[in-house]
């Protein structure tokens, strides 16, 4: 409990409020960041999306890769129905 008595007796500090204010009443925006700050976050950025295209692109390889793969297993199970039909003289209606 002692973590009570010090937030209790702490001392109150006065709250100050800071208004940016010009000399004619405008309100100044907010300071732009710095330059290296800038800097770091652009380079993240383009980062981040390099990896992003690289996924896409080893994605896409790879389904390329795959449509003979699937064509030819396509083509061994159509021959391999072709073959059981012929082997049983062919197809009785």
């Amino acid at each position: 409990m002692d973590h009570v008595k010090i937030m209790i007796n702490e001392p109150k500090r006065p709250i100050t409020l800071q208004i940016d204010m010009t000399t004619d009443g405008q309100f100044t925006g907010p300071q732009a960041a710095p330059i290296a700050s800038r800097l770091l976050r652009t380079a993240i950025i383009i980062g981040v999306l390099s990896v992003a295209a690289a996924l896409v692109a080893l994605t896409l390889w790879v389904a390329l890769a795959l449509i003979p793969i699937a064509l030819a297993i396509g083509l061994m199970a159509y021959l391999a129905i072709r073959f059981q039909i012929w082997r049983r003289g062919g197809v009785r209606r």
